[in-house]
């Protein structure tokens, strides 16, 4: 799993079970050094006391943001701890979609305070 993401973060080169999303996506987390984000794109894996986490601030476009599903499906079951993981916001949005983690699925919620539609 960690190579996997360290594929898609553009750190190494050849991954076995990456092949699927080769075709598919290209490295989902390499940072793209035209970015239009005022800072850097980037992606990190630290460990922490429990696990591996995964820090991510990317720009993509309308037609690559549908994956965000394909990466969080890739994760959920890894997760270390049930509940809240992050967000993501369409540029045009004003409010984040924020998921979490549970019995390794992910659910998503639009807004604030409404309940997560789980996923898996």
């Amino acid at each position: 799993m960690l190579d996997v993401l360290r594929w898609h973060m553009g750190l190494i080169d050849d991954c076995p079970g990456v092949d699927e999303y080769k075709e598919m996506t290209g490295r989902l987390l390499a940072a793209d050094p035209n970015t239009r984000l005022p800072g850097p794109d980037l992606a990190e894996l630290r460990l922490q006391d429990d696990g591996w986490g995964l820090f991510t601030r990317s720009l993509w476009l309308d037609d690559e943001i549908g994956w965000i599903g394909e990466l969080l499906e890739l994760v959920a079951p890894y997760a270390a701890h049930d509940g809240y993981g992050g967000y993501f916001r369409d540029v045009n949005d004003v409010e984040p979609t924020a998921f979490g983690f549970a019995g390794g699925a992910y659910g998503l919620t639009r807004g604030f305070g409404n309940a997560p539609r789980w996923q898996g």
